[in-house]
């Protein structure tokens, strides 16, 4: 009997052996290269598995299966890779909300821009992971505010294709 107990309290309280699994993301079927280079980039860092999908950023964390695949094979003392943290989620309420439950769970966060690694930053891992997201939020939004001006500013100039060589011939007088 007590060989039994010794055995099952060696067992019980033996480690487990942490995975690093990693999750790649691009938003439209045109950026194939970009999720194959990321895919490659997160097997060289030791991914054990990579999760990866072609699905808009827009659409929240609960409607992206791959990373809902990712986020329910975790186990503690695992960590999740990103090429970056946008990759995770769009909002930095969304990202902030991913981190959190990781964190109750006992899994790390690594991102391969080396801006992100939860295992280091113990207890400063929630301040710069809501910074981080909350800018990448604010740069979203320019991009965003900076392409609606082009579209305005072409449309002013009566340019009806979005390639200027085509607006310009539009404009150039005819020769007949």
């Amino acid at each position: 009997m007590f060989l039994l107990l010794y055995v099952y309290t060696r067992v019980k309280n033996t480690p487990t052996m942490s995975r690093t699994y990693g999750y790649a993301r691009t938003s439209t079927t045109q950026q194939v290269l970009g999720l194959e280079d990321q895919i490659q980039k997160l097997q060289e860092h030791g991914c054990k598995k990579v999760f990866s999908e072609r699905i808009s950023s827009r659409k929240p964390a609960s409607e992206r299966p791959q990373l809902q695949a990712a986020l329910s094979v975790l186990e503690p003392e695992d960590t999740i890779c990103f090429v970056r943290l946008d990759r995770a989620a769009r909002t930095m309420s969304e990202t902030i909300q991913i981190m959190q439950d990781l964190q109750s769970r006992g899994i790390y966060v690594k991102t391969l821009d080396g801006l992100i690694d939860t295992k280091a930053m113990k207890m400063m891992a929630p301040l710069v992971i809501g910074l981080l997201s909350g800018l990448a939020e604010v740069e979203r939004n320019l991009i965003a505010e900076r392409q609606r001006e082009s579209v305005e500013y072409r449309s002013c100039l009566l340019y009806t294709s979005p390639s200027p060589r085509d607006g310009l011939l539009s404009r150039m007088p005819s020769s007949a």
